[in-house]
């Protein structure tokens, strides 16, 4: 039987005080993903958005979608804002037919009822969740011997 890495799920963290008492958990993903991730953070930049680039940011929160795992999210009465799958309407040419909404579906679906900058917020936590690095090596650790080599000197060329 071989290794099955598990994903790393994290918590995210926010600067924006208003933020305060949100928790929201997301798995990781894959280097590749990360890679188109950060290539599409470039979208807009110095440039009008056009419908290449609202196809391309979909990706975007669909890439985060399908990474979200839970949050602690409610309505202003107290009812939570969950993302369970629901049965959805699919018209066709000649029929209409009912589905069950897959996870990332709805997760979503729940991230589209979000204003733009607060889920923007998550994105970029979660961005820099992913692309952190681990922390320090303990106290314990003596970080190893200090490398014995002469100082350089600096020539004009």
């Amino acid at each position: 039987m071989g290794y099955v890495r598990k994903k790393k799920v994290f918590v995210l963290k926010f600067e924006d005080p208003e933020l305060a008492g949100l928790e929201v958990r997301a798995t990781s993903t894959s280097l590749g993903s990360l890679l188109e991730l950060v290539s599409l953070s470039e979208i807009g930049k110095g440039k009008r958005f056009d419908m290449a680039d609202v196809a391309r940011l979909d990706e975007v929160f669909l890439l985060f979608a399908s990474c979200l795992t839970s949050w602690n999210m409610e309505e202003e009465d107290g009812t939570p804002i969950g993302f369970e799958p629901r049965q959805i309407l699919v018209k066709g040419d000649d029929a209409t037919a009912v589905r069950m909404e897959t996870p990332e579906e709805a997760k979503l679906r729940a991230l589209k009822a979000q204003d733009t900058d607060f889920v923007m917020e998550l994105i970029v936590a979660w961005m820099d969740g992913v692309m952190s690095i681990s922390d320090p090596l303990s106290k314990s650790s003596n970080s190893g011997a200090p490398l014995e080599v002469p100082p350089l000197t600096m020539e004009p060329l």
